[in-house]
């Protein structure tokens, strides 16, 4: 740095006396921000420090540098022209003022910047990093933001997660133009290379629209893998720590980075995805990156709302074709006018032929004579043929019915199957539900207990820190008063030395002659400490001395009492300028005073510390109980898969038996119209003698009952 300019401390002790010092009207009349100690707060930078000005007009950043900066008001001036221009939403005014702030070594740029509101994006993820749903629109607004960079033609130049605020409304300001690449500077080349965990080696030398690509496609795939996988942040190789996920040593060669390596080992697909297209980006040079592409990665799409959403499992999915419906009616083909009849001898063709039998045998006995005999025995005979040939259609109709009843109740039990291998499904199904419920549940546990624990953290920090401050309260009015006491004490002590030390016979008063202090000497009063009226004027003659008589007692005029009270004045040493050994005393007390306060700071800073690391430690473990249930859902996701997918296949087993089955059953029942169809006797018999009609409601009784 060099050593011509103004320093940090020098920056602060101008800033706090800004009305004398900031050439800026509107500036010099704003309340900056200070720290606890009352003093200007200061945030520092490797170029210069910045302080927060506001005012009833704004708020702004004001930032002072510390070291000398190529072309620094001609690019500003480029740059500022080309940013009022767009009118950007990601951007801010700014204004650079050559002679801004004046100080004991001279005047100093310095340039006035429109505040903007919000956390760097580091600092924003932590406190949202398991709201996934925001980390996405977060990173598509990033992408926005490039896009619209990319097609204005310029650059910021140093994209990273402290040039990075996210607004309340989750909105993107970028901030730090310092770098920035306009139109207008194409011929002034780089004065800044970024921040290194975010460029590739040899960015120092590239200039152009180009050279936020590289690190465009890193602050996007980083983003794009949190948002699958937050716990991603927390990992062990230092990610979080002033960088998203990847470090300065990745750069080199993306394809071998060991963090891109565990990242393309992940589980999630969506996070080896983001691993495969880094590798991708790190196989072309720089300069021949294309512009962000949000499509190359994996899209949002899925992914959760607020909470630890990355874990969610979708096991609706499976449900998909598993439905499996029992008949409730099932009507047998091929039962028209031709029911089943039973496999016992059937009483209606007993009856019919009893009948043919009786009638031939009156007929016999009414009509006489040989032809009627003949007639009657020709009768039986054909009531008998008839007879045999019913029985004989009525053997081969039971044989076809019982195939058929056989194929029925095979297909029957194929059903049975294929609703026993649905239940299956739909009951490992039901028990993925209820076990991933159960680690929804959990991890909901997990979210109130972080949430809880960070709220009694800052809880204790918050006393802890108000603890320290009533401390340094009191610790400075105790303090204060002693240093005042002993100061007190020592200009007392000083004043009674200059005073003993002071002769009034050494002094060669005028109008105090010999004799006088001759007599003075004799009532006791030899110094300027025995002289006890001081400066007074008295209008009378006064008498001093150490008793009240005459002998004892010395008269005095007004003008001699006055020049001896006018001399004890000149001597006091606290009255005329500053004592060094007055001062040597103020020294020790101060010095007295700074140990304490030292202590205090350091109490303050180790709660502070004491309260980051326990968030940290909350953070990991978080993470670590976060991994475990998405391990657990991973696995519970493999299982019902492999349970339901088996289950499934052993319906489709069971359906396509029971189609094989029915097939069959038709076939019997075709085959059994066909035998009805084919029995000419049968319907021969059907024409000679209908069957009344109580045989007809049990014989349609007996196929009701077959049907079911």
């Amino acid at each position: 740095m060099d050593l011509s300019w103004p320093t940090r401390v020098d920056l602060t002790t101008g800033i706090a006396n800004r009305r004398d010092t900031l050439l800026d009207p509107q500036l010099a009349a704003t309340d900056i921000r200070t720290d606890t100690f009352d003093l200007p707060q200061a945030l520092s930078g490797a170029n210069a420090v910045v302080f927060e000005a506001t005012s009833g007009e704004g708020r702004w950043a004001v930032k002072c540098f510390i070291q000398p900066g190529l072309e620094r008001a001609v690019r500003y001036q480029a740059i500022a022209s080309t940013l009022d221009r767009l009118g950007a939403r990601w951007s801010r005014s700014v204004e650079l003022q050559p002679h801004g702030i004046r100080l004991p070594s001279g005047e100093w740029p310095l340039l006035k910047m429109e505040w903007a509101d919000g956390d760097d994006l580091l600092e924003w993820l932590r406190s949202n990093l398991w709201d996934q749903a925001r980390v996405a629109a977060v990173a598509a607004r990033f992408a926005t933001v490039v896009s619209e960079l990319e097609a204005v033609g310029i650059a910021h130049g140093d994209l990273q997660h402290g040039n990075i605020l996210v607004t309340e409304d989750d909105e993107l300001v970028l901030v730090d133009y310092d770098g920035m690449y306009v139109p207008a500077l194409a011929a002034a080349g780089p004065c800044e290379s970024g921040h290194p965990a975010y460029q590739p080696p040899g960015r120092s030398a590239v200039w152009g629209p180009t050279i936020d690509r590289y690190s465009a496609w890193i602050i996007y795939g980083s983003l794009v893998a949190v948002a699958w996988d937050p716990s991603l942040l927390f990992g062990p190789d230092g990610a979080g720590d002033d960088r998203l996920l990847l470090g300065e040593r990745d750069h080199v060669d993306l394809t071998s980075s060991p963090i891109i390596e565990s990242l393309a080992a992940h589980r999630l697909p969506t996070v080896r995805a983001v691993a495969e297209q880094l590798r991708t980006v790190g196989r072309v040079a720089a300069e021949d990156l294309r512009p962000l592409d949000p499509g190359a990665f994996p899209s949002f799409e899925g992914i959760g709302g607020p909470g630890m959403a990355f874990i969610d499992i979708d096991l609706g999915q499976l449900d998909a074709d598993v439905e499996v419906t029992l008949p409730t009616s099932d009507p047998s083909p091929g039962t028209g006018s031709h029911g089943p009849l039973a496999v016992e001898a059937d009483p209606w063709l007993l009856r019919l032929t009893l009948r043919l039998v009786a009638v031939a045998a009156a007929a016999s006995v009414l009509v006489v004579g040989p032809l009627a005999l003949l007639g009657g025995a020709a009768l039986i005979s054909v009531a008998g043929s008839l007879s045999y040939l019913a029985s004989r259609a009525h053997r081969d109709l039971a044989q076809e019915r019982m195939a058929r009843r056989e194929a029925a109740s095979r297909r029957v039990t194929c059903v049975q199957a294929a609703a026993a291998a649905d239940a299956k499904v739909r009951g490992t199904l039901e028990a993925g539900r209820r076990e991933r419920d159960e680690l929804l549940a959990r991890r909901a546990d997990v979210r109130r207990w972080c949430e809880e624990a960070k709220a009694a953290i800052d809880e204790r920090e918050r006393a802890g820190i108000e603890e320290v401050l009533a401390s340094r309260r009191d610790l400075l009015i105790r303090l204060r008063d002693q240093a005042t006491h002993e100061v007190l004490a020592a200009q007392q002590r000083r004043q009674a030395e200059a005073f003993a030390a002071a002769w009034i016979a050494d002094a060669r008063l005028s109008g105090i002659d010999a004799a006088l202090v001759a007599a003075l000497a004799g009532v006791g009063v030899v110094t300027a400490a025995d002289v006890t009226w001081g400066s007074a004027r008295p209008d009378r003659p006064i008498r001093v001395g150490r008793g009240r008589g005459r002998g004892s007692t010395v008269e005095l005029s007004p003008a001699q009492a006055r020049v001896l009270g006018l001399w004890r004045t000149e001597v006091d040493p606290t009255l005329w300028g500053t004592d060094p050994a007055l001062l040597r005393d103020q020294l020790e007390t101060a010095s007295a005073m700074t140990d304490p306060l030292i202590e205090l700071a350091e109490r303050e800073t180790d709660v502070r510390t004491k309260a980051a690391a326990a968030r940290r430690h909350l953070d990991v473990e978080a993470a670590r109980d976060v991994a475990e249930i998405s391990a657990r859902i991973d696995e519970l996701r493999v299982r019902v898969t492999t349970a339901a997918q088996s289950a499934a296949q052993d319906r489709t087993t069971a359906r396509a038996v029971a189609a094989a089955a029915r097939r069959t059953e038709r076939e019997a029942g075709a085959a059994f119209d066909r035998a009805g169809a084919h029995g000419w006797s049968w319907w021969m018999l059907r024409l000679l003698w209908k069957p009344d009609d109580e045989s007809a409601q049990q014989r349609d009784g007996e196929n009701q009952h077959e049907e079911v």
